[in-house]
């Protein structure tokens, strides 16, 4: 295993850096400007996505299943975890994005519109490493270019961040952040998994790995003067300050 993630991670895009060339397009692309990023948790209203239209936005994992109730679309997508991709692929083969990012060796996804990743996953990949050790005691790890590599974190919007930053955004606003799973899945909000009452992980490891990148994501945002606030609806995600979506001024 250490040696396929050595050579996924460093070796693979060492080699053929052209796979990943077409990321550098987005260095600085959005330099000064803002964005949303649209989570699925329960939170999430069709109101909130409708009041964001015009506005560049991210969405992420099962987001398309909004789009027969709105006419709102997300500018960039990204999925980042293999147990989510495995529930949602069949529905993906039939959506069209704008553009779109996936972690390229973990996932089989090629689209005319979507730009693969390196994805650098670290010792935290391990699963009984993970639960030996917390969050803080591993680690968190974000990346500078993306078109060398990102590194993988808890949840796809740890991702997210990190191509949202290389593309020079300086305020950010999060919605359906809400970071409070417990159990079972619910399948009565907007953008649940279909055929998946578990979630992958345990909620316990899930919230605590979520707060650790939170928290790492927002130092690198203060050492770049950018801006992130949680426009989420409730939920448990205090890292950053709050705001309502109705105040913000779009």
């Amino acid at each position: 295993m250490i040696v396929k993630n050595v050579y996924t991670e460093y070796i693979y895009p060492a080699l053929f850096p052209e796979r990943y060339r077409p990321l550098k397009k987005y260095k600085n692309l959005y330099q000064g400007r803002r964005c949303f990023i649209v989570a699925t948790g329960p939170s999430l209203t069709l109101d909130d996505v409708e009041r964001i239209k015009g506005e560049v936005t991210f969405g992420m994992n099962s987001v398309f299943r909004l789009f027969d109730k709105t006419s709102w679309r997300p500018n960039f997508y990204g999925v980042i975890d293999t147990w989510v991709f495995g529930n949602i692929k069949d529905e993906l083969a039939e959506q069209e994005f704008e553009c779109a990012f996936y972690p390229d060796k973990y996932i089989k996804w090629e689209r005319a519109f979507c730009h693969p990743v390196a994805i650098a996953q670290g010792i935290g990949y391990n699963l009984k490493v993970r639960r030996m050790l917390p969050k803080r005691v591993r680690g968190v790890r974000f990346s500078s270019d993306i078109s060398k590599r990102a590194y993988e974190g808890t949840s796809v919007v740890h991702f997210l961040l990190q191509i949202i930053f290389y593309m020079g955004f300086k305020e950010i606003y999060l919605l359906g952040t809400d970071c409070n799973y417990s159990g079972p899945v619910k399948h009565s909000f907007l953008a649940s998994y279909k055929n998946s009452d578990q979630l992958g992980n345990s909620a316990e490891d899930i919230y605590n790995g979520l707060i650790e990148d939170y928290r790492y994501a927002a130092k690198v945002a203060a050492k770049r003067g950018i801006k992130i606030y949680n426009a989420t609806r409730g939920g448990m995600l205090e890292v950053f300050p709050r705001v309502k979506l109705e105040e913000i001024g779009l």
